[in-house]
């Protein structure tokens, strides 16, 4: 007859909520696997960066260019820094490439040392000796890529503007004598 007995509406109401184990361990799980993800999509973290799996020169026909920056900046960067930056640059270069590759050195503070070390580079580069198109850029990849071996795990307490005086041992590294003395071999 539609009539609700009022002992029914009135009296003590359950609060209900979520605090009990189940749903703590269901959120932490949630978490902790957003976090793995997080981390685990940030290239270079674990694992290098490595080029496309299924890379093919002929991909790069129909690009004009690729170009690739490094910033500087009057912070904590030195010449040893920028160079051990351009190089990376350049090692990144995909073999066999079919269009232009261009390094850019974005100098924030326009230090005029910064744009002769960027010379000094392009001085390096020119003076590999070329076989060929092909073996040139074999050549540059191969020396490049060793140099950025040689380099990647200076740190900025060893290169950076805080180190007033280089190592003999990281200057060696630093400049690509190490790099070309394992190559000449």
């Amino acid at each position: 007859n539609g009539y609700i007995i009022q002992k029914h509406l009135v009296g003590e109401i359950k609060i209900q909520d979520n605090k009990t184990l189940p749903v703590y361990l269901f959120v932490y799980v949630l978490i902790f696997g957003f976090c793995v993800k997080v981390v685990m999509l940030c290239p270079g973290i674990f694992s290098p960066y490595p080029h496309y799996g299924r890379y093919e020169p002929h991909l790069t026909q129909a690009i004009k260019y690729i170009v690739t920056c490094t910033p500087t900046t009057a912070g904590d960067e030195n010449k040893a820094t920028t160079v051990r930056n351009l190089v990376g640059c350049i090692s990144a270069m995909p073999r066999r490439l079919q269009c232009r590759y261009h390094v850019v050195m974005l100098d924030e503070t326009h230090r005029l040392e910064m744009g002769v070390t960027f010379q000094r580079l392009g001085e390096v580069v020119d003076a590999i000796p070329s076989g060929g198109p092909d073996s040139y850029q074999d050549m540059i990849t191969d020396f490049f890529g060793a140099w950025c071996e040689d380099t990647k795990k200076l740190d900025l307490n060893k290169i950076g503007a805080k180190a007033k005086v280089l190592d003999p041992s990281v200057m060696e590294r630093v400049c690509g004598k190490g790099a070309y003395k394992k190559l000449h071999k």
